[in-house]
């Protein structure tokens, strides 16, 4: 199941064809396997095809997330990104952002504002450890 929301409206997997401010968020909720992938790709694609801004995934609500739901997620960054626009995910669940982390994807989450301390603090800790640049 997902809902993609422009400019504050929400709507149902139906992009309206009107200018949004800022970026276009599609929220994920559920498990998201081979059996929603065709769906959600082609709400990504029309996204891209109508709306020329930014695309955020929301994925607080996700449970489970397959190989062919994170191949998307990384066709639809390059896509945007051969057109100068972003992909970010945001508010991963858990299970979520574990997967990503396990796949070398953690670099798409959206920055949490309130997170700002414990980020200096890992960072810090990956350059002592050898993980991160100077």
């Amino acid at each position: 199941m997902f809902r993609s929301m422009y400019g504050g409206a929400v709507r149902d997997g139906v992009i309206p064809e009107y200018p949004v401010l800022g970026p276009t968020v599609i929220q994920l909720r559920g498990e998201h396997d081979l059996s929603s992938v065709v769906s959600l790709s082609e709400t990504i694609a029309r996204t891209m095809s109508i709306v020329d801004v930014d695309v955020v995934i929301e994925l607080s609500d996700v449970t489970y997330l397959s190989s062919a739901t994170i191949h998307l997620i990384l066709r639809a960054r390059d896509g945007l990104q051969q057109h100068a626009r972003s992909l970010t995910l945001r508010s991963p669940s858990p299970i979520a952002r574990r997967i990503l982390e396990v796949c070398e994807l953690d670099d798409l989450i959206e920055p949490n504002p309130d997170d700002n301390s414990k980020r200096r603090t890992a960072n810090v800790a990956e350059r002592s450890c050898g993980r991160g640049g100077p």
